[in-house]
């Protein structure tokens, strides 16, 4: 048998093996690898079915619309507000808190869910009644207050000086950031009876705060410095014709805008 046809035979079978691409089919393999175990951990607290598709797709990296995960903490974008809440060591802790955010942001509610909703906003109205409004208090009193249904909860839940300085201290940390708010604290015959969106954790023995950290960013505003030209009357005119303005008074403030390039059409000779 000649070498020619021996390549021949070679060159054919090569064009007749299918191509594989190793990198798509290592895309595909990975399309359903777990990526986050945290969410998958989740499974096992779940006992809702609705709600398994959910930590299922988070496990692999899928969020909904808004969320996002960074191995640490869970965040949701809107317009120009962030909510942010970091998570911890404990699981259950968790799966609390990134739920509430599903929920709260994300609207996402199983049948059950809503059920349950329902029947708290059934209980809140009625007991609502008759109480009093946090906000009607002062500052002294608020304090007063809170102390109050504090050393309560120390007495329920057998806790030491440290740990009750720490419950008044997520407390008060809740109230001054916004989380909590007024419509949180439900008062009765001038007692703090509950808080709303906090949890008790036996674990810490002390609150955690359900609502995330919202951040804010600051809106761009301009520098503005205000200069008294009065003494000046001519300066002053000709300042006010660069602004564009129509008052030319000796006693008037002029307003100079810092971001304009107009540094270059000023002059440091006084009229």
């Amino acid at each position: 048998m000649s070498s020619s046809n021996t390549d021949l035979r070679l060159r054919k079978k090569w064009l007749e093996t299918p191509i594989v691409n190793e990198n798509k089919i290592k895309k595909q393999k990975n399309k359903f690898a777990v990526k986050w175990d945290i969410f998958e951990e989740f499974l096992s607290i779940e006992k809702d079915d609705f709600w398994h598709s959910y930590w299922n797709s988070a496990a692999r990296g899928k969020f909904p619309i808004g969320f996002f995960f960074n191995g640490k903490s869970m965040s949701y974008s809107h317009r120009n507000n962030t909510y942010i809440t970091n998570l911890k060591d404990d699981v259950h802790d968790n799966y609390r808190l990134v739920k509430y955010m599903f929920q709260n942001y994300g609207h996402i509610y199983s049948p059950d869910d809503m059920e349950i909703i329902n029947n708290k906003e059934i209980a809140n109205e009625e007991e609502a009644k008759d109480y009093s409004d946090w906000s009607s208090y002062n500052k002294i009193q608020q304090k007063n207050l809170l102390t109050t249904y504090v050393k309560k909860i120390s007495k329920i839940k057998k806790i030491n000086k440290e740990e009750e300085l720490k419950v008044a201290q997520t407390l008060n940390i809740g109230l001054v950031t916004g989380r909590l708010n007024k419509k949180d604290i439900i008062i009765k015959n001038g007692e703090i009876k509950k808080i709303n969106n906090t949890e008790w954790d036996d674990e810490i023995n002390g609150f955690y705060i359900m609502v995330p950290y919202v951040y804010k960013p600051k809106k761009n505003t301009k520098k503005v410095v205000e200069i008294d030209y009065g003494r000046y009357p001519r300066w002053n005119k000709w300042i006010a014709s660069v602004e564009n303005s129509a008052k030319k008074s000796k006693d008037k403030i002029i307003k100079i805008d810092l971001d304009k390039n107009n540094d270059d059409e000023f002059s440091s000779t006084l009229c």
